[in-house]
């Protein structure tokens, strides 16, 4: 079961990334033309990690071939891709997840309340997506190379790294919370242990963003456990 919800993620991702990639060759000389758009840096940067996303793809799909059968029509495609995105993530390096670390960090400080509430919240891919858009060329790119890597290394099936003990984690964020005032301690508790369904963006924005500039305090081994930690929250 687990292996048939994992091909059905891929098969959405490669979904989105084809239409995206119809989108930009619909477009002549990448330039607007009043009807459309140009692609972005960030379109443009996952086109150059698509040839070895496919040949991934086809791998784990002949490997599989006999296991189930996909039909792709039954694809909730937004659901799936947030799924694949976090096994995916849960499969990186440390190196890499220190990356992921800082642009996340770097994202929370300028994007708009909304864009940077979904790094509490999730469930929302395509305001992520268009705050990335926004973002200076160079964090495009990197977001792009991230994105592949993690579709790459789901796709391949390579093993997840595991989470820190559970002490460890607590710990850290001991840590992290002691580099804070009492008031926004406060605010990242009332957050993170009260449903923040009824939270507004900005108030989920305000927990975040005191959140990433605590792991920027830390030691980077600190800031490496509680990243690792999360990605299995």
């Amino acid at each position: 079961m687990r292996r048939f919800l994992t091909l059905i993620a891929l098969l959405a991702l490669l979904v989105v990334i084809w239409i995206r990639l119809q989108r930009t060759d619909k477009l002549p000389d990448a330039v607007t033309n009043g009807l459309g758009t140009a692609p972005t840096v960030f379109e443009t940067s996952m086109q150059k990690g698509y040839p070895d996303i496919v040949e991934a793809m086809l791998t784990a799909g002949a490997r599989a071939a006999s296991a189930q059968h996909l039909d792709a029509s039954q694809i909730n495609a937004t659901a799936v891709i947030q799924l694949a995105a976090a096994q995916g993530f849960q499969r990186l390096d440390d190196p890499t997840l220190t990356s992921i670390v800082r642009l996340r960090s770097d994202f929370v400080a300028h994007a708009d309340p909304e864009a940077c509430a979904e790094m509490w919240s999730g469930g929302n891919n395509e305001v992520l997506v268009r705050a990335i858009e926004a973002l200076p060329d160079d964090q495009q790119r990197q977001w792009a190379q991230l994105f592949d890597l993690a579709a790459i290394a789901t796709i391949k099936n390579q093993p997840a790294v595991p989470p820190p003990p559970a002490d460890q984690f607590n710990d850290a964020m001991g840590r992290l919370m002691a580099t804070m005032s009492p008031a926004d301690q406060a605010t990242i508790e009332a957050m993170a242990t009260s449903s923040s369904a009824n939270a507004t963006p900005e108030q989920k924005c305000n927990a975040v963003r005191l959140f990433y500039g605590g792991l920027g305090k830390v030691s980077a081994a600190d800031a490496l456990t509680i990243a690792r930690y999360m990605q299995y929250q």
